[in-house]
């Protein structure tokens, strides 16, 4: 029995505690939301009274700025005033400073027209020097004219042979001539050896490609146009220095292979004139 009364006075006094424990709480959580709430009023308050004066700072400014303006503009007024009444004003200018104004005009009128005259003199003597000069020149300029022609004309020749020896390579390289396969490795081989030891001897491989006429006597002997091609170097503006060692590797390999041998007498209308095409590659030179 005393147990049971033990247990209920707790559960009892438990359920007093809890409750004035909410209460109490619930009154701290009221009071400070309460509290928040005032708080943010006043800020609110707050704000808008900065605001408000900040709007009246603004228009005092503005009407001070329209005070300035005003008074600035009629200053400007004033000013404008002042300066119409001094061009109203007739300026007074002593009789005497007015005749030696005019004297001294006179003067520097008399002046300018010596150093007018004096210029056309020099400008006319300077013409007369200029028509004796060119009359010396004129005689040079067609000198030049002429050589300048004489040069163009010889270009064109050369690079007209040059297409002539493109157009008959077709027809007259070791690779097409009527000859046996033996009769061409044969020329093939001998100038592929001379042209093998020009390079050797020049100590320089050229990258450009150059086409030689050359005509075979009947005892092996060979005549070239190599003269057109050494001509062609002085016309030359791209890879000069190129088409210059080419020339000469192959006027080199030609006079190491005079006379060339074994030669088929009875076929020489067909080998007397042939195409010699002096290519990067010695691999497929006349091939």
């Amino acid at each position: 029995m005393n147990f049971k009364n033990i247990i209920f006075s707790l559960i009892l006094h438990s359920l007093v505690i809890y409750y004035v424990i909410f209460h109490i709480s619930s009154s701290i959580t009221q009071e400070s939301q309460e509290l928040h709430i005032k708080i943010e009023v006043e800020n609110q308050a707050h704000g808008s009274l900065i605001e408000e004066s900040e709007k009246k700072e603004e228009l005092k400014r503005k009407i001070v700025s329209k005070i300035d303006d005003i008074i600035k503009g009629k200053k400007i007024d004033q000013k404008i005033n002042e300066k119409k009444d001094e061009v109203k004003k007739p300026k007074i200018v002593e009789s005497s400073k007015v005749e030696n104004n005019k004297a001294a005009k006179k003067k520097k009128i008399k002046k300018d027209k010596k150093q007018e005259n004096k210029t056309l003199k020099d400008d006319d003597q300077i013409k007369d020097k200029a028509e004796v000069k060119n009359k010396e020149i004129e005689p040079k300029n067609a000198e030049a004219k002429e050589a300048e022609d004489i040069w163009f004309e010889k270009f064109l020749d050369l690079e007209k042979k040059n297409k002539e020896k493109e157009y008959l390579l077709a027809i007259k390289s070791i690779k097409t001539i009527g000859l046996t396969n033996r009769e061409k490795f044969n020329l093939y081989s001998q100038i592929k050896s001379c042209f093998q030891r020009a390079i050797e001897e020049k100590g320089q491989e050229s990258s450009q490609r150059i086409l030689v006429k050359i005509k075979i006597s009947k005892s092996g002997f060979i005549t070239s146009d190599i003269s057109d091609l050494e001509e062609m170097i002085e016309f030359k503006e791209i890879n000069k220095e190129q088409f210059k060692i080419a020339v000469y590797n192959a006027k080199r390999a030609i006079e190491i292979c005079n006379p060339l041998r074994g030669l088929p007498k009875d076929k020489f209308t067909i080998w007397k004139e042939v195409i010699l095409d002096f290519s990067q590659t010695l691999d497929n030179y006349f091939e």
